[in-house]
């Protein structure tokens, strides 16, 4: 768990919303190998998943 502590502060002190996202976005990348990694916000009510911001080369959009 001691890896995550730079890019927890590092999200913690970033102004810039899109960057901290990025930052998560690639440490999740990193962390499992995978080709994409995205962040997303469920919407209990309507059952739905709305994706907050993604990155990766299938990723048909980022969102910031």
């Amino acid at each position: 768990m001691n890896s995550f502590r730079p890019l927890l502060a590092m999200v913690n002190m970033e102004a810039d919303l899109g960057r901290a996202l990025d930052a998560l976005t690639q440490a999740a990348l990193e962390l499992t190998s995978s080709r994409n990694s995205l962040i997303a916000l469920l919407d209990e009510e309507a059952a739905q998943l709305e994706i907050a911001h993604g990155i990766g080369p299938e990723s048909t959009e980022h969102h910031n």
